[in-house]
């Protein structure tokens, strides 16, 4: 068989484009192939330390581009699909807005058998920056693995926090 140099350019372009995306495509906190991958408590960990710190950069670590499922709406934010652009916005927002008093994993799954994704709660108290008000709810984080790592799929709110206002101490309706 006879190789064309157009045939040689044409694989020598397809092998350039393959080296380019796998070296510069990626994430500078990607796993190296030399680097066994992180496990979900590993994960869950970070995830846990980038929002007691509201470290939104660090959170986005875990977002990858196919779009994360997430929901605040006891903070006004829309439920739905984000991407990891709006997503980094949402939490921007949500982190200026609102701070942190404990972030805290109560139960952290990490099956990894087939359609089983590893995920977690977290209980989480915070106060809301425009009036003062101490808030609680359990947020659920769920992961996937793509690629030898670990992205969030899911981030949401599970339950209506009471408000308690500082001044009078008292538990008020969502």
């Amino acid at each position: 068989m006879k190789i064309t140099y157009n045939q040689i350019c044409i694989i020598s372009v397809l092998l350039a484009v393959g080296i380019f995306a796998d070296t510069f495509g990626r994430n500078a906190t990607d796993v190296s192939p030399s680097k066994k991958p992180q496990t979900p408590k590993e994960v869950f960990n970070d995830i846990r330390r980038a929002w007691q710190g509201a470290d939104v950069q660090k959170l986005m670590d875990y977002l990858g581009d196919v779009k994360t499922i997430i929901s605040f709406e006891n903070e006004g934010l829309e439920s739905g699909l984000y991407s990891r652009n709006q997503a980094y916005y949402l939490f921007e927002n949500l982190f200026q807005n609102t701070k942190t008093n404990d972030f805290t994993f109560v139960k952290i799954i990490e099956v990894q058998e087939r359609n089983t994704n590893p995920h977690a709660f977290a209980n989480r108290t915070y106060m809301r920056l425009r009036d003062g008000s101490q808030l609680s709810d359990q947020i659920y984080i769920a992961l996937t693995m793509v690629n030898n790592r670990w992205f969030i799929t899911h981030i949401m709110s599970l339950e209506k926090s009471k408000k308690q206002h500082p001044s009078s101490g008292s538990n008020v309706g969502p």
